[in-house]
């Protein structure tokens, strides 16, 4: 029981995830934004504190299910195949 974590392995920040999307979308002339900058986690204001770091840990469920995901690179590579075959843009 309890809460489990389930994420693609490895790690990346808003701003790597978002680059990686507009870098390697095969729509990306689609896209309406075209570029990111980095922001320090101080300058987006929520209403909730957030902590400077933080990554989800999948450690729980890997011991618990032997369930282990592959790297997120590999995933959003898979997300743009499928997006590419539909004819849809992210």
């Amino acid at each position: 029981g309890g809460i489990y974590n389930l994420s693609s392995s490895g790690s990346t920040t808003w701003f790597g995830f978002a680059r990686a999307i507009l870098d390697g979308d095969p729509l990306k002339e689609e896209h309406i934004c075209r570029r990111v900058e980095p922001i320090k986690t101080c300058q987006y204001p929520t209403p909730a504190r957030r902590p400077l770091y933080s990554v989800l840990d999948n450690s729980k469920i890997q011991r618990t299910f032997g369930v282990r995901l592959g790297p997120w690179e590999e995933d959003l590579q898979e997300v743009f195949r499928t997006a590419q075959e539909t004819g849809e843009s992210g």
